[in-house]
């Protein structure tokens, strides 16, 4: 009767640690030559220009719907935004000029700098869900429809 291959291992020593470490070594070496340690300056270069662009600029096209929505909320408007940014926003008339300024903020926006258009300390998971959750596709063939999870799924949390 033929032997199972489980069988076989079973019955096999452990591995010494100083062969495997052997192996193991001698396949990193040959992935570092294949490859570099770090980043070359050229690829840090080519990413923080184009894939960190782009998403800075995507994540901002984001946070400027939501600045959008907090500033046409009566009940968010003072709640979450900082005073200077509804006074940008109330002196623009055009509602794309009101998301584009807004986006620009939220480019410019970092933590040292303290300038975000936000207060944070005042959002809640609650308003950010219920943005969410009305939250609807602006084009394409899925135009209207809602793009996150509904409420009923929030509450099962």
């Amino acid at each position: 009767m033929a032997s199972h291959p489980r069988d076989e291992l079973q019955q096999q020593a452990p591995p010494d640690p100083d062969t495997l470490n052997d192996h193991e070594n001698s396949s990193d070496d040959v992935v570092e030559s294949l490859s570099p340690k770090r980043q070359t300056a050229a690829v840090k270069q080519i990413m923080a220009q184009c894939v960190a662009k782009q998403s800075a600029d995507k994540y901002a096209g984001q946070n400027a719907g939501f600045a959008m929505f907090c500033y046409t909320s009566d009940e968010l408007r003072d709640l979450l935004l900082e005073p200077w940014f509804i006074e940008g926003i109330d002196e623009i008339n055009r509602t794309y000029d009101r998301k584009q300024y807004a986006k620009k903020c939220c480019l410019k926006s970092s933590a040292e700098d303290d300038n975000s258009p936000f207060i944070l300390s005042n959002l809640t998971f609650t308003q950010f869900s219920h943005y969410l959750s009305i939250k609807t596709r602006s084009r394409g063939k899925n135009q209207g429809q809602a793009m996150a999870l509904s409420n009923a799924s929030y509450e099962q949390c």
